[in-house]
């Protein structure tokens, strides 16, 4: 039953323009570390973000002004944003505050935010899951991350090897194939390929990556939590 409430709440209609949009909060003191020496995790997917189809070019700025959310069923979500250099990392529990609406805006509190506005949004990958923070998480929900969240893109570290993303509908349907090319940026450390989908519809799916072992003799298959997709903000 959680399951199928979750999926319904997120394919709610977008809140008209007279609708007040909810706000998620970070519960507690904001956690993040912005570090000189950097620390690399074993995680392979590394974000799962809706963002504009033509990518973000020279955009800017890192912000709750360009973080938006699916209102997630139980109102509270751990998010985890990475920078591509694996300097800065924040991971949070956050719970919704205000609406009602089906999105929500992303606060973030951060305590680096001249690092943050200085680098291009490229440089950053965010991952969400619909309950609280735990090493697996359970339910994943991408954030929308740019002005518009037309296309759904995959951050994957690869470890400098070749990687191929699968999307699989849960219900019915055929499986989505990604256009994966090496990520931009002049340190892909901790996530160095993008993974991008295009348009996907609404409705449940999981994350296949098969990844290129380090010896380059085989292929790793790795499957991701489930994953809800609701319609892109406009």
């Amino acid at each position: 039953m959680r399951t199928v409430a979750a999926l319904i709440a997120l394919l709610l209609p977008l809140p008209s323009l007279g609708e007040e949009m909810a706000v998620m909060v970070p519960q507690g003191a904001f956690a993040e570390r912005l570090a000189d020496r950097v620390q690399v995790s074993g995680r392979y997917l590394v974000g799962l973000l809706q963002m504009p189809a033509a990518g973000f070019g020279d955009a800017r700025g890192f912000s709750e002004r360009v973080l938006r959310m699916p209102v997630p069923e139980g109102g509270e979500a751990c998010i985890r944003a990475t920078s591509q250099d694996a300097r800065y990392e924040a991971q949070n529990l956050f719970n919704v505050s205000g609406g009602p609406s089906a999105w929500a805006r992303v606060t973030w509190p951060s305590s680096h935010a001249s690092y943050l506005h200085e680098r291009p949004l490229r440089d950053f990958a965010v991952l969400a899951s619909s309950e609280p923070c735990a090493r697996r998480p359970a339910n994943l929900v991408p954030v929308q991350l740019g002005a518009q969240g037309e296309a759904l893109v995959a951050l994957v570290n690869a470890r400098g090897g070749t990687v191929s993303a699968t999307l699989r509908p849960e219900e019915s349907g055929a499986p989505l194939r990604a256009r994966c090319q090496r990520a931009e940026g002049a340190r892909r450390l901790a996530f160095d390929v993008q993974c991008s989908f295009g348009t996907v519809g609404p409705g449940s799916y999981r994350l296949v990556l098969q990844l290129a072992t380090i010896d380059g003799a085989g292929w790793e298959t790795v499957e991701s939590p489930r994953l809800f997709i609701a319609a892109p903000q406009p």
